[in-house]
Formats: structure tokens, C-alpha cells, sequence
């Protein structure tokens, strides 16, 4: 009721040729599995939440500053061009939602947006724009010699309407996480009873190796009678 055999890795096998005395499962060793658990982890799909309400209501705020801001009409030639540019600016940026937080996922990491239980599509994590990157992403919309005099009231505009409008959505993300992980099988197949394991003076590497120390833990685990 004991595994008699003592062996080393990449070294040949001294006994006999050896046959399975039984059906057994050959395991995946710990390093496998955790390497498989985090490439499901780094894989699947994070879920945001996207409040497209918060989207109108920040631009209709903005519509009524640019208009406390630049009341007389005299003031700028070209108000109307530079107030449809602004607004675009604005939409550009809620187009690629503004975070609540920055959170650590790989910018390539695939992200599912919801509107409710709607899917509104799926983009990749770097689209987003967080809290910290939202001035350095104005600036650069506010180039444009249009914005030449006036490059501060706008950032001051903006920065009285923006708030974040896409957040994690946690109990999706980990559910869907979780299920994938718990597919995750410990073992990679199976020996039938009567298949030679291995031959005298094979050398004892690669699924040699861990076909032998799969059967050795079949042994240690059962309880013979």
C-alpha cells in the first residue's frame, strides 16, 4: 500500500519498467495552476457602470456657464464656433468616460460598459480618462489658436461641470472572475490501469515526471485495506 519507487528528476529510472496498478488522474502541479489562474484573472472582462444621465446634465451646465462667462455677444466675434467647439471638447471627453478612480487593470484589459442592463459595448481599460489625466487632456484639446485668449475660463468652466461617470462595476466583475476561476481543473487527464508509466533506464523529465508524482500522491492519499 506504498509507493516503493524513489526517483529524481532528470535522472533514469533504476527498477523495472512500471505499469499503472490502477486508474489514476495526473494532477497539474501548484506553479500550473496558478499560472492558469492568473492568465483567467488578467483575461476576463471588467464591468463599468456609465451614467449617461450625469453626461446631459454636465452639458446643459456647461450651455448655461459659457453663457454667464461670455454674456455679451460683441464680446467674441466668433462665439457661437467657440462655444460648439467647447461643448465638442466636453463630449469628447465624457465619449471616453471619465473614472471615479483609477483602478490597477492592464490597459489592454477589456472592459464591458452598462448602462443599467444594457451592454453598451465593450472598449479597452486605457480608453477611459481618470480623474488626474482629465487637465493634461483639456490642455491638449485647447491648443487650437480659437482658445488663444481665454485657455483658463474654459479649464475653469469645465472643471465646475465634470464629474466622473463611469465606475466599477465590483459584484459583475468578481462574479464573472469567479466563475471562470472555479472551471479551472486540477487535473490533465488520466492513466487507465495496465499503461507502462515508465521503462527501465528512461530518463525521469517532462509528463514522465509528473505522471510519477501524480501516482506517488495517489498512494500517500488512499487508504488501503
Amino acid at each position: 500500500g506504498q509507493f516503493k519507487y524513489s526517483f529524481e528528476k532528470g535522472k533514469p529510472w533504476q527498477s523495472e519498467n512500471l505499469y499503472a496498478p490502477f486508474d489514476f488522474a495526473i494532477k497539474k502541479t501548484d506553479a500550473e495552476i496558478n499560472l492558469e489562474r492568473q492568465t483567467i484573472t488578467e483575461s476576463a472582462q471588467a464591468y463599468f457602470n456609465v451614467n449617461t444621465e450625469l453626461v446631459a446634465i454636465a452639458l446643459q451646465e456647461y450651455d448655461a456657464n459659457f453663457l454667464s462667462v461670455f454674456p455679451d455677444s460683441l464680446q467674441l466675434p466668433n462665439k457661437v464656433v467657440l462655444q460648439n467647439n467647447s461643448r465638442s471638447i466636453l463630449q469628447s471627453l465624457y465619449s471616453r468616460g471619465v473614472l471615479d478612480k483609477t483602478y490597477s487593470f492592464s490597459k489592454s484589459k477589456e472592459v464591458v460598459l452598462l448602462d443599467g442592463r444594457n451592454q453598451l459595448g465593450i472598449v479597452n481599460y486605457e480608453n477611459f480618462i481618470s480623474l488626474d489625466d482629465v487637465t493634461p487632456y483639456l490642455s491638449t484639446q485647447l491648443k487650437d489658436s480659437l482658445f488663444d485668449n481665454s485657455r483658463a475660463k474654459f479649464l475653469s468652466m469645465y472643471f465646475d461641470v465634470i464629474k466622473p461617470n463611469v465606475t466599477l462595476n465590483s459584484s459583475i466583475t468578481d462574479n464573472t472572475l469567479n466563475e471562470e476561476l472555479n472551471k479551472v481543473s486540477f487535473v490533465r487527464g488520466s492513466i487507465e490501469q495496465g499503461t507502462i508509466i515508465i521503462a527501465k533506464g528512461e530518463v525521469v523529465e517532462g509528463d514522465k515526471f509528473k505522471i510519477l508524482k501524480s501516482l506517488e500522491s495517489e498512494y500517500q492519499s488512499q487508504v488501503w485495506s
